[in-house]
């Protein structure tokens, strides 16, 4: 991906659109550079509303046009672009005559921009095609091609994102005692064996889930229904303070709140109590208490009730702002609280005698309210 070039002689944005009938809507938007090629500068999608499933295709396609087109508005507006498309019908769009309804209002609404739509033949059009798609939440290895090795390479050694490494993992699995039931399982699953009678919170935890519990390179990775080929390391309680130092405090960790550092900690590691262990760890942090400002109560709120005229009057200054012809900088502001009517009187200072002059003229209330 690149950042957008808006400078004289820069080189064109392409906006490859793509429509799936009934799933949604996708678009890549492009621009071309100095040597030739094309870079990302965006990516969109969006799924079709009810109604809009109803919709042929050469409308569903042009609403994919017209849809990415007011999206991508502030980088399209006032230069010429090209927008690519593998339905190809959309070229006959300027010479359409006699349009009538929802599709003359598109149209209408793309005469501000000035582009040209060209046909792109399917086979090409992938990366808006892919984004229009629905993606398969129950893939299995043998569809996934990064899965699909010509052999196996045994791991000798790995380094996880946390500073820890496979052969430390590997031992402290061993060595907790409540992986011992859910690793004899993972090794053997037809085995079958019972469940041990005295267990603990977790020990039941990791049970209920142990056929989701995986053995490879003689580490135990959970594998969680729907995440396809995504493993993760099944982290013994031992490791938890140094992974969460890490994911937390550590230089990549930023002390980011309860829900960024979950959404970290989850993408690595699993654990029973994943969630209130690590939200324990963040709440208990020393530094986070001390640069994060707290919660601020506001005030209730006190309804303010007058039984008549000018029996409550609410009065402020505005200022110093720049001194008028006559020499004044201040504006004394009074209003009544039961018919709003208001009076501004300008001041050349704040002094209390000034102030006492311009406000007597209203003459003497019940209550002045001041807020200065």
């Amino acid at each position: 991906m690149a950042f957008p070039d808006f400078s004289p002689g820069a080189g064109e944005f392409i906006l490859d659109t793509d429509a799936s009938s009934r799933v949604g809507l996708g678009a890549v938007l492009s621009q071309r550079q100095a040597d030739g090629r094309e870079k990302v500068i965006a990516y969109g999608s969006r799924m079709i509303h009810a109604a809009e499933k109803n919709y042929c295709t050469t409308r569903l396609e042009l609403l994919a046009v017209v849809h990415f087109v007011k999206k991508y508005r502030y980088y399209l507006l006032g230069r010429k672009f090209t927008v690519r498309s593998d339905h190809k019908a959309l070229q006959w769009l300027a010479s359409l005559k006699d349009v009538e309804g929802q599709c003359a209002r598109w149209l209408e609404s793309l005469q501000n921009f000035d582009f040209e739509i060209i046909h792109r033949p399917g086979k090409e059009h992938g990366n808006a095609d892919s984004l229009s798609r629905k993606y398969r939440k129950h893939a299995g290895h043998e569809s996934c091609p990064s899965c699909q090795f010509s052999e196996n390479v045994p791991v000798v050694n790995a380094v996880f994102g946390s500073g820890l490494s496979s052969k430390e993992v590997q031992q402290a699995q061993v060595a907790e005692k409540k992986l011992a039931a859910v690793r004899s399982y993972a090794l053997d699953p037809g085995s079958n064996p019972s469940a041990p009678r005295v267990m603990s919170w977790e020990e039941r935890v990791l049970w209920a889930q142990r056929q989701l519990i995986r053995v490879e390179s003689d580490l135990l990775y959970f594998q969680s229904p729907g995440s396809g080929c995504q493993k993760k390391i099944l982290l013994p309680p031992a490791l938890l303070p140094k992974v969460l130092s890490e994911l937390h405090d550590g230089v990549a960790g930023g002390h980011l709140g309860v829900r960024k550092t979950q959404e970290k900690v989850k993408a690595r590691y699993w654990w029973p109590g994943l969630s209130r262990s690590v939200e324990e760890y963040c709440r208990s942090c020393v530094h986070c208490a001390k640069a994060k400002p707290g919660r601020s109560n506001r005030a209730p709120l006190q309804p303010i009730c007058s039984e008549g005229a000018f029996q409550r009057i609410m009065s402020d200054i505005v200022g110093p702002l720049p001194k008028s012809r006559g020499g004044n900088r201040f504006v004394l502001t009074i209003q009544d609280s039961f018919t709003k009517w208001p009076v501004a009187v300008p001041l050349s200072n704040q002094r209390a005698r000034r102030w006492r002059e311009r406000f007597l003229i209203t003459g003497l209330r019940t209550l002045v309210v001041l807020n200065f």
